[in-house]
């Protein structure tokens, strides 16, 4: 019969105490920050390729999909797969994950069937008709979404970082090759949610069969007693997680309703894209940056009980960095985006400068961020979350509802996004 291995009791020698553990984070950190960035940095390569193989309406309706998908796989999920991380053992851990699945998939059902007379009484209501048709494909990337989420976090939890960068690259890589595929061998289709739906399944898949070959006992230890045990330790963890989360979403993604509303998804589409590609450079600088002040703003505080000086020091430098950069971009975007992407995206370019206040801020305060984390303060990020979303959505009704003009909105949009970033940098900063 075999037996359950937990990794997290295996024992360590003294020398591996000692000279292994920081050597063993260093290169765990690397291989995860290397995974993460070519998978993140991967879809950049192929958007001059998408761009002209796929109108500006189907990233629109990606768009709004992926945003379905998101919203219907947290409350799928009920946030449960973030506690895998802090069972007390990697059986109580499986466990959760088994619960997680479980709940996801009774919930995802029902909303598979439906989601297509849903589809019928939404489209009439103002719901974009391309939007509509893609609808019962929310429940299966949610579901993929559930699967890849519960397995990273299964493999953090079993410190399998190697296969946790694989699984990443892998997931982007079969995306990129789906759409790829579609976009030029079915064009009548819109292969680029297609591809993406297709994608994520593949990358659900494989997560499935590795996990039966890393950890095939584990599949076998559950029952329904257990899992509602687990399930109920967990409980509080997981409620609070869900309303984090999604707040977060939301305030990350609403423009999508209230764009694909007001505009249609050709316009949505212009503006998803700039979203994706910038976010990706600035995401990837601010967190490297963001790792740097968090360790010596932690310091500080432990001694100090604040970390102003750090955040002060560091405030200006980051400042001059971010208005380089994103000045430069202002002023090359509208020659750029044609000229990469092609003359159909020339749109593109102009909302990008719109957009880059936005940006710019939303650099500045993620770079110097982590100090509610710092300061225990999870009660005050919750009320910036609730904070940023209400902004947001005041902003988008102004824009869509009273001035009803697509470059009006985006600066609503931009406007209100950089205030939320700049109450959270003085939030920061007081804490």
């Amino acid at each position: 019969m075999a037996t359950l291995k937990d990794p997290d009791r295996r024992p360590r020698s003294i020398a591996s105490g000692l000279a292994g553990t920081a050597g063993s984070f260093r290169r765990n950190a690397l291989v995860l920050t290397a995974g993460t960035s070519v998978a993140q940095g991967l879809p950049l390569l192929f958007y001059p390729i998408f761009t002209r193989l796929f109108a500006p309406a189907e990233f629109g309706v990606f768009a709004a999909v992926s945003f379905l998908s998101a919203v219907a796989a947290l409350i799928a999920s009920g946030a449960y797969e973030h506690t895998i991380l802090i069972a007390r053992t990697r059986r109580q851990a499986a466990h959760v994950a088994a619960y997680t699945l479980l709940r996801s998939a009774l919930v995802l059902a029902i909303l598979l069937v439906i989601s297509m007379p849903l589809a019928h009484v939404l489209v009439p209501l103002g719901l974009d008709s391309a939007v509509g048709a893609w609808l019962p494909a929310v429940p299966l990337v949610a579901a993929a979404l559930v699967i890849y989420n519960c397995y990273s976090e299964w493999c953090v939890r079993s410190r399998y970082f190697g296969e946790l960068s694989r699984v990443r690259i892998w997931q982007t890589s079969a995306i990129a090759a789906s759409r790829l595929a579609l976009g030029t061998l079915v064009p009548g289709i819109n292969g680029f949610v297609a591809g993406d739906v297709i994608g994520k399944a593949v990358s659900a898949a494989r997560c499935a069969v590795m996990t039966g070959k890393r950890d095939r006992p584990y599949l076998h230890i559950h029952t329904l007693p257990r899992l509602r045990a687990a399930a109920r330790r967990h409980a509080h963890v997981a409620r609070y997680t869900l309303r984090d989360q999604l707040v977060n979403t939301l305030a990350g993604s609403i423009h999508v309703v209230f764009l694909s509303a007001a505009f249609g998804t050709k316009e949505l589409g212009y503006v998803s894209l700039v979203l994706s590609i910038l976010y990706v450079p600035v995401t990837v600088v601010s967190s490297a940056v963001k790792d740097v002040f968090r360790q010596r703003a932690s310091v500080e505080y432990a001694k100090q009980g604040t970390c102003r000086a750090t955040y002060r020091r560091l405030l200006l430098p980051i400042s001059v960095l971010a208005f380089l950069g994103f000045g430069t971009l202002y002023v090359v975007a509208p020659m750029l985006f044609p000229f990469v992407l092609g003359s159909d995206w020339s749109v593109a370019g102009e909302y990008a400068r719109i957009l880059m206040p936005l940006f710019f801020w939303n650099f500045v305060s993620m770079s110097l961020g982590g100090v509610l984390v710092i300061a225990q303060r999870a009660d005050v990020s919750l009320v910036w979350q609730v904070s940023s979303l209400v902004l947001t959505i005041f902003g988008l009704l102004v824009g869509t509802i009273i001035l009803n003009d697509i470059v009006a909105t985006l600066w609503c949009f931009t406007v209100t996004r950089a205030l939320a970033y700049i109450l959270y940098m003085v939030l920061s900063y007081h804490y």
